[in-house]
């Protein structure tokens, strides 16, 4: 049997997600194919690996895994709201691996197309392949003015939370370590975590990857009516981007969300929190009278500015909420294909459950 490797890295808190994660790669991975997980973490504890592993050995398919303690300081590298430091170990890759090629991915991404044909493929020098950034696009959008160093402004720029990683080259070029020092030197212009130096060394030379790859689960880049068909057809990977927003700690109606906890539900049901069980109340409340929202906002703002008040924060709550009423109303009216979905996934899911 051939072994495919994955790579993921995770503290307690994203748990429930580097679980998700792993289950739907295994789910989309055929069983024909051994996979190995190298995890990444900073002190899990005993209990917790062994949820991890019996979770997501719940799926048929032979998975092995392999816990990896990193000591290594991040603290005083740029952090993000609500996510964890343990991104940057990605960085330590080549020193904990031998495998010849792997993919690393973010714990809070849920893999629907199978990976094996990632590992088939034709991987640029630099050793790296990944998705074009849809909200960056070229190395100049991140790149600071004053930066010591200088890269090819106009070079497109990869999100680093599902990358295909030839790890014989990159210890051949030293790419990782290159990022690193650019990070231990320079914090201050690396705004986008490890993404920002990973993206200044490879300056645009990677191997592009389709964005069905990595696709972000923004309404900027798609309503969620319009991710029914590409969930349903399994044509798509959802990286949950929204910090402090994930499937798993905090409710959402999004169909790629309510597909992540349905999961979850099967092989892990402890995930449920008492915080997350009042954010489903409070937000199913929210759903129940969403359509009075922008008429009352902006008639809060239309008040306002008859006093000379400043209104504009009534008026994009106003916007804001129109656009969560829109998308019930969608919903509501696609309610049956959504049921399909959901049907079509909990008996894909319970297929695969030894």
């Amino acid at each position: 049997m051939k072994t495919i490797n994955v790579a993921i890295a995770s503290d307690e808190s994203y748990l429930p997600g580097a679980i998700g994660a792993l289950a739907s790669v295994r789910i989309a991975l055929e069983e024909s194919f051994d996979l190995n997980v190298i995890f990444l973490h900073d002190g899990l504890s005993e209990a917790s690996q062994e949820k991890c592993r019996l979770s997501v050995q719940k799926i048929s398919g032979s998975t092995n895994f392999e816990f990896v303690k990193i000591d290594q300081d991040f603290s005083r590298f740029p952090r993000f709201p609500g996510a964890t430091q343990l991104t940057y170990a990605r960085l330590l890759l080549p020193d904990f691996t031998k495998c010849p090629r792997l993919l690393y991915l973010d714990a809070d991404i849920m893999v629907l197309k199978s990976i094996a044909p990632l590992f088939e493929m034709e991987i640029h020098d630099s050793g790296v392949a990944g998705v074009i950034e849809p909200g960056i696009r070229t190395i100049g959008a991140d790149f600071q003015l004053g930066c010591p160093f200088s890269v090819n402004l106009e070079a497109p720029y990869f999100n680093a939370g599902f990358l295909v990683l030839d790890m014989i080259k990159i210890k051949k070029n030293g790419l990782f370590d290159r990022a690193f020092s650019i990070l231990n030197q320079y914090p201050e212009f690396c705004k986008i975590w490890d993404q920002s130096p990973l993206n200044y060394v490879v300056n645009g030379c990677f191997t592009v990857l389709d964005s069905d790859h990595n696709f972000q689960n923004s309404r900027y880049y798609q309503s969620p009516v319009g991710f029914i068909n590409p969930l349903k057809n399994r044509s798509m990977n959802i990286h949950f981007i929204a910090p402090k927003c994930k499937p798993w700690q905090k409710y959402s109606a999004h169909p790629a969300d309510t597909m992540f906890r349905m999961l979850l539900d099967e092989i892990y049901p402890e995930w449920r929190t008492r915080e997350f069980n009042e954010s489903e109340l409070k937000t199913r409340l929210r759903m129940s009278f969403a359509h009075f929202h922008p008429f009352l906002f902006r008639a809060r703002a239309m008040l306002k500015r008859m006093l000379g008040k400043d209104f504009s924060s009534d008026l994009w709550a106003a916007r804001n909420w129109q656009v969560f009423s829109d998308d019930l109303r969608e919903s509501k009216k696609r309610i049956r294909e959504l049921e399909h979905l959901y049907a079509g996934w909990q008996s894909q899911i319970r297929s695969r459950l030894v």
